[in-house]
């Protein structure tokens, strides 16, 4: 039996991109306050996803 299961995609590229800028800047000088970033995930609905009864 094969199921696929739902899940997130955390989208790594993404990700590395981000902690690359910011090492980056970090070497260049110290920041004035921490920036948060936030990289949305993507639901990927497989067979696992049903409605509740």
């Amino acid at each position: 039996v094969k199921m696929g299961l739902t899940t997130l995609r955390q989208r790594p590229n993404d990700l590395g991109a981000i902690a690359a800028r910011k090492a980056l800047a970090a070497m260049e000088g110290p920041l004035s306050e921490p920036r948060f970033e936030t990289v949305a995930p993507q639901l990927m609905l497989r067979d696992t996803t049903a409605i509740a009864a």
